[in-house]
């Protein structure tokens, strides 16, 4: 069984933090579902630009981690990890972006997600 359906597939409530913007930034409330074909395509269960792509997807019984790259208008890359719980997930990604003249920028994204029920 795939790791994210170990936690039980059906609609996710995640909720991000940025180290970057706080306390100004507010925290979003959105939604999400996942199922058999979100977990077999090879990319984790987050909110991310359709610009980024994934790699080295790894996942075991309650645990993911991936590189990923993004290539919009501001070109990151990184890699993020998540532990899943019986109705719940935690995890983060760091990123770094190249802002020119040789300077770059950290970020660090924490989030987590909660289980609604079914899609």
């Amino acid at each position: 069984m795939p790791m994210a359906l170990a936690m039980g597939a059906g609609k996710l409530a995640p909720a991000q933090k940025s180290r970057a913007c706080q306390p100004l930034c507010p925290r979003k409330k959105i939604s999400l579902c996942i199922d058999q074909s979100n977990t077999e395509s090879g990319k984790p269960p987050i909110i991310a630009d359709k610009s980024c792509s994934f790699s080295n997807y790894k996942t075991s019984k309650d645990k993911a981690s991936w590189d990923m790259r993004c290539d919009g208008q501001m070109q990151m890359k990184g890699s993020g990890q998540i532990k899943f719980n019986d109705n719940e997930y935690s995890g983060s990604t760091e990123m770094e972006m190249d802002m020119g003249d040789g300077e770059s920028m950290r970020m660090k994204q924490i989030f987590s997600a909660k289980r609604l029920g079914d899609c």
